[in-house]
């Protein structure tokens, strides 16, 4: 089984609608992908996935442009990184059979600072945020930086 579980309290109120609500959804012919993001990213990036700035958040833009790339291109999106650019992607290839059984669930992890409050720590089989390490998960990891790696 494969999940991605995000819940947070929204830094702009007028952002909390469903609409808003990770993970994001975007799909193409060769794959479906779910993101949840932490951090914040320049909206700027809109502009690389053809869209305009208004109505949208960073989290849909940086879901958009993976979808529309390979995953690889990941670090692609370090520049336009603000706080921190990390994430949760859940990627389900499409075709014949069973589709999940060859589904993939990624994490990246990077941060402009050395704020813990970014940190993604990483145990068996699974990735949290900085704050649940101070809640009971103790068996975790410091997560790599800047590298794409697959649970």
């Amino acid at each position: 089984m494969k999940v991605i579980i995000h819940a947070r309290k929204a830094s702009d109120p007028s952002l909390v609608s469903p609409i808003y609500s990770h993970p994001f959804l975007e799909s193409n012919d060769r794959r479906i992908l779910f993101l949840a993001h932490n951090g914040s990213v320049d909206l700027s990036l809109s502009k690389e996935v053809g869209m305009k700035a208004e109505g949208v958040v960073d989290s849909e833009l940086v879901a958009k442009f993976l979808s529309r790339n390979e995953l690889s291109r990941v670090q692609d999106l370090i520049p336009y990184t603000r706080s921190a650019l990390n994430l949760l992607v859940l990627e389900i290839p499409r075709g014949v059979g069973s589709p999940l059984s060859k589904a993939r669930l990624l994490y990246f992890n990077w941060a402009n600072s050395n704020d813990p409050y970014y940190d993604l720590l990483v145990g068996d089989g699974f990735v949290v945020s900085s704050s649940l390490g101070k809640v009971g998960c103790r068996t975790v990891r410091q997560a790599a930086k800047g590298k794409l790696v697959e649970i």
